[in-house]
């Protein structure tokens, strides 16, 4: 492979390793991204099983694995090496001509209590969630919609956007899962709608009856998230972020039942 550099064709050189890979030229690669707390990846395991169970799904027809035990030793090096209490750990999986290679990736954690205690402001995305795809269901690097769609967000002042697929059923947010909380119940549409099966969202789903919540996957349309007593997001930095702003419209929330929730999350604020 050549490469157009200082007015003529060249010999890609150092560049084709990564240039003539699935991963650069199709976005052929999956990340994980991980809260670490005083040097521990929380939830590891759960993000290493969603991370195999995406390259053996993806990667059909090619007999190519990534080396889960060398990772995972790896991921544990490396945060020995961490000096924060509260960090972001990246792990890109990307894919070349003959296996998968890793990239970890480390960065200070953005969020503050002050985050939790004014709550995020959505707005509704244009863009519509494709249920039918299957890279919806996977942590792809083919995030340029949801990192595009997020960017709009923030330049009309507001954190996050969400997703309705084609049935009018809303789905997620560009980084994280959306919950609402009705009458006591906890609901959030089933992931067959076209959304990511978060590693939060799963973990809540099972211990939300530990401080009194029952729990719901039914679609959510409009009309309940109008009606909504909460609106919650979680993602696997955040644990669980109230939400206080749709498309102008005020939400009121229980910061109380929030930090239970992240309690549970192993994400004490």
């Amino acid at each position: 492979m050549r490469v157009w550099q200082d007015g003529k064709w060249r010999n890609s050189g150092i560049h084709e390793e990564l240039i003539s890979t699935p991963a650069f030229q199709f976005g052929f690669g999956l990340f994980e991204t991980i809260l670490v707390q005083n040097g521990q990846a929380i939830d590891l395991e759960d993000h290493f099983r969603r991370l195999a169970r995406s390259i053996a799904q993806l990667d059909i027809g090619a007999n190519c694995s990534l080396d889960m035990q060398q990772l995972r030793e790896t991921v544990l090096l490396s945060l020995r090496q961490s000096e924060n209490k509260k960090e972001v750990l990246k792990i890109i999986a990307y894919r070349t001509e003959k296996q998968w290679e890793t990239l970890l990736l480390l960065r200070p954690y953005p969020y503050a209590r002050q985050d939790y205690e004014r709550g995020f402001s959505l707005r509704q995305s244009g863009s519509l969630r494709n249920a039918h795809s299957s890279l919806v269901y996977h942590k792809t690097l083919n995030y340029l919609e949801n990192y595009l769609e997020r960017q709009k967000a923030r330049r009309d002042g507001c954190d996050d956007c969400f997703f309705l697929n084609a049935a009018g059923i809303l789905t997620e947010c560009t980084a994280a899962n959306l919950f609402i909380l009705s009458k006591g119940e906890l609901i959030t549409s089933p992931v067959s709608a076209g959304l990511l099966p978060g590693i939060a969202r799963l973990k809540l789903l099972d211990s939300a009856s530990s401080i009194g919540l029952a729990v719901k996957e039914t679609p959510i349309g409009m009309a309940m998230l109008r009606e909504a007593d909460m609106v919650l997001l979680t993602n696997a930095l955040y644990g669980v972020m109230p939400v206080s702003q749709i498309d102008g419209r005020c939400y009121a929330f229980d910061l109380s039942l929030v930090d239970k929730m992240n309690e549970v999350l192993d994400r004490g604020l």
